[in-house]
């Protein structure tokens, strides 16, 4: 097993079987980070994951489903570290598979808040592809997600 990031992070195959990941939480650009009491209110969510072979469905491609799946783990964890959201449930998800996820290598999967209405929840994620530094603009979007999440207590 990799003892640090850096070793995870390298050009050569990988050929565990494993899923890794590391996860970095946002405040949204327009606040400063909140000190405690004050709520946590989560702009975006980050996270990087390493894909090992067991979760290809075709030789080197990962699964459809664990794509729709990191989609909808890294919307759900976005609400859910928020603390203004209470309980949010999912009420719709939508996948778009843009080019295949690769097993060989590191992906991002960012999530952000679109909007609110009353107590509908939209949020958006991707799948980028790990081609060099955030905001350099060479990550290349695999998958998209967005799906709608209703807060506390009643009916769907």
């Amino acid at each position: 097993m990799c003892s640090s990031l850096p070793d995870l992070l390298t050009t050569e195959p990988i050929t565990h079987n494993k899923l890794i990941a590391f996860a970095a939480i946002r405040p949204p650009s327009t606040t400063t980070s909140p000190s405690p009491p004050e709520p946590l209110i989560v702009g975006s969510l980050h996270t990087l994951y390493i894909l090992g072979s067991g979760s290809s469905g075709h030789q080197g491609i990962s699964h459809g489903g664990l794509v729709a799946t990191l989609l909808d783990q890294q919307m759900g964890s976005l609400l859910i570290a928020d603390s203004t959201v209470i309980a949010p449930r999912t009420a719709y998800c939508h996948v778009q598979y843009v080019k295949p996820v690769k097993v060989s290598g590191a992906v991002r999967v960012v999530a952000w808040r679109k909007r609110r209405k009353r107590r509908k929840w939209f949020v958006e994620a991707e799948i980028r592809e790990m081609n060099g530094n955030e905001g350099e603009g060479k990550d290349e979007v695999l998958a998209r997600g967005e799906m709608m999440f209703l807060s506390g207590e009643g009916r769907l």
